[in-house]
């Protein structure tokens, strides 16, 4: 058997242990979402507090038992889980949108508010090995 290449992967994040179905369905939502807004149109920063809403709303539905948006016919998981995505993002690159006057995406480092509610997600969070 020929000896096969090194490869240093041991601190590298493992993709792999995301669900297909689930980035697949975030992927769907997403794409859902070009058609009603635009291809990439939450990368230009969104309100969190409009993120966090749409969450809860398709939360409580699930709570009353409707697994599927009446609006894209997509899983409500789905729709939380792509709001998710959009909050983890926007943490982890910096970007958040002011919550009070609709300015564009501020970097967290110029983010001043009121909210002690929203302060623990200011703090980035050390990404396990």
């Amino acid at each position: 058997m020929t000896e096969l290449g090194t490869r240093h992967n041991q601190d590298k994040v493992k993709l792999g242990l995301i669900s297909p179905e689930a980035k697949a369905g975030c992927a769907k939502v997403l794409m859902f979402g070009t058609e009603k807004y635009a291809a990439w149109n939450w990368m230009k920063g969104l309100q969190i507090d409009e993120v966090l809403e749409s969450m809860e709303r398709h939360m409580d539905a699930i709570r009353k038992g409707e697994l599927y948006d009446a609006d894209s016919g997509l899983p409500h998981a789905d729709h939380i889980q792509c709001n998710a995505m959009f909050l983890s993002h926007f943490h982890h690159t910096g970007m958040w949108a002011d919550l009070d006057s609709g300015m564009p995406p501020a970097r967290v480092d110029d983010f001043h508010s009121s909210s002690a509610v929203l302060d623990p997600y200011l703090s980035p969070v050390p990404m396990p090995c």
